[in-house]
C-alpha cells in the first residue's frame, strides 16, 4: 500500500469506538490493524456488526436531530444536519455493502477480499464518526443542547442609522444604497 492511501486511511479512521481490534498504544494505526490480517473471521465479522449498529444509530439520531429542526423552522441548523446525514447515509450503505461482501470473503476463504472489505469497513465507520461529530457541532453551536445556552441578539426599532436602531447600514432615505448610486 502506498503512503497516501496509508495516510489517508490513518486519518479517516481516527475516531473509532466500539469492538476494535487492538490498537497501537500511540493511537496511530498500524497496517497489520487497518488490514484486519490479524483478526479472526469472527472478529472480523463482529467488528463488522459493530461498525454497523453504530453507524444506524448516528443516523437515526441525527435524522431526530434533522426532524427537530425542521420542525423549528431553523434552516441554519437544517442544511447543517441535512449535509452532514447525506453523506452519513452513504457511508452506511458502503458499510452494510461492505460487510455482506465480507461475509462472503470470508465463507470463500478469500484473504484479498476480507482485507479490502474490512479495510473499507474499518475506513467509513471513521468517516462516520467524524460526520456524526460535526453533526453534533451543528446541534450544539444552535443551541439544541439540554443546558445549552443560545444568545439572541434584539435591535431596538426606530432611531437614526448607525444609533442602534433597525435602519443600521442604511442611507439617510431608508435604502442600502446612497441616492447617487440609484440615479
Amino acid at each position: 500500500m502506498n503512503a497516501l492511501k496509508l495516510a489517508l486511511a490513518l486519518g479517516l479512521s481516527a475516531a473509532i469506538g466500539g469492538v476494535t481490534p487492538a490498537f497501537a498504544e500511540d493511537g496511530e494505526v498500524t497496517e497489520e490493524e487497518l488490514s484486519g490480517r490479524n483478526l479472526t473471521s469472527k472478529q472480523k465479522l463482529d467488528f463488522a456488526k459493530d461498525a454497523e449498529d453504530t453507524v444506524r444509530g448516528q443516523v437515526t439520531e441525527v435524522t431526530q436531530q434533522t426532524e427537530k429542526a425542521g420542525e423549528s423552522n431553523d434552516t441554519v441548523l437544517l442544511n447543517c444536519l441535512n449535509d452532514k446525514l447525506g453523506l452519513m447515509v452513504k457511508v452506511r450503505d458502503v458499510i452494510v455493502d461492505s460487510r455482506g461482501l465480507l461475509v462472503v470473503a470470508i465463507e470463500g476463504e478469500n484473504g484479498d477480499d476480507q482485507e479490502y472489505y474490512f479495510r473499507r469497513i474499518y475506513i467509513a465507520k471513521g468517516e462516520s464518526n467524524d460526520l456524526y461529530a460535526e453533526a453534533q457541532s451543528c446541534v450544539n453551536s444552535r443551541g439544541f443542547i439540554a443546558g445549552g445556552t443560545q444568545v439572541q441578539v434584539k435591535v431596538k426599532s426606530g432611531g437614526d442609522a448607525g444609533q442602534g436602531g433597525d435602519s443600521f447600514g442604511s442611507a439617510n432615505s431608508g435604502g442600502t444604497r446612497p441616492e447617487s448610486a440609484s440615479e
